[in-house]
């Protein structure tokens, strides 16, 4: 399991068998999406894998995320 998808299933209390919901449609998540991405110089290393910065999405969301179709303030508001 990747270190960001752990730390949100900690931060959550899931466990890695458990089923998580797209915070968009409320369906099954298939990932856990960051929201600041690694290139970004705002964001620290210790910052880009924390529960703030993640959000479980459907592969619809996820795909409609790396298009920018969310705006980054409309998936923080989400968690």
């Amino acid at each position: 399991m990747k270190p960001h998808v752990r730390n949100y299933f900690r931060h959550h209390g899931l466990a890695a068998d458990d089923w998580v919901r797209c915070r968009v449609y409320g369906t099954t998540a298939v990932d856990i999406h960051h929201i600041e991405g690694r290139g970004c110089t705002l964001v620290a290393r210790k910052v880009y894998d924390s529960p703030s910065n993640l959000i479980a999405l459907c592969r619809r969301c996820h795909d409609r995320a790396h298009a920018n179709k969310f705006t980054k303030d409309y998936l923080k508001a989400l968690i």
